[in-house]
């Protein structure tokens, strides 16, 4: 696996509750490319739990949504926005027992969009929740000046190959 470099942390206002690592009350999601996968590990917390010790679903579709847009910027080369979700809750969550592994993949792109295929798998490796997305891509010198979009190479060390 190859860790992705989060380019955007140095960018003045940049303060996403997914992947920024000085938000405090943020998920402070960090990723890594395996093979067409990208992948990220997290420990959930009390504090984001909806009922007993259960992670809340609405962090769920969060974490699914927020690897799917990381996906987009690193195998399409694009900035991308959400306009469709489906999300499947197979099992609980626990926020007690464990790290998570959400990963994510390609499953189509049809012009502008891109669809994503993700899932959430608890510490024991059971498949939690499975999410389907829709992401509206906008080509790199058409992105909109609050996307952001970094420069191609940004998500890597120098002289790492993709």
């Amino acid at each position: 696996m190859r860790k992705i470099r989060n380019p955007f942390t140095a960018t003045a206002g940049y303060h996403c509750f997914g992947c920024c690592p000085t938000n405090p009350i943020g998920l402070q999601l960090e990723f890594w490319q395996d093979g067409d996968d990208l992948v990220a590990f997290w420990q959930p917390r009390g504090e984001y739990q909806g009922w007993g010790n259960i992670l809340h679903g609405g962090i769920q579709t969060t974490l699914l949504d927020e690897i799917g847009g990381w996906i987009i910027l690193i195998a399409c080369e694009k900035a991308g926005v959400t306009v469709q979700m489906e999300m499947k809750f197979l099992k609980p969550v626990s926020t007690v027992e464990g790290r998570l592994t959400i990963r994510c993949r390609i499953r189509e792109q049809k012009r502008r969009v891109v669809v994503v295929e993700s899932e959430l798998i608890n510490a024991a490796g059971d498949l939690c929740t499975r999410g389907l997305a829709h992401y509206f891509t906008f080509e790199r010198e058409n992105a909109p000046e609050h996307l952001r979009f970094p420069e191609k190479g940004a998500f890597f060390e120098e002289g790492e190959n993709a």
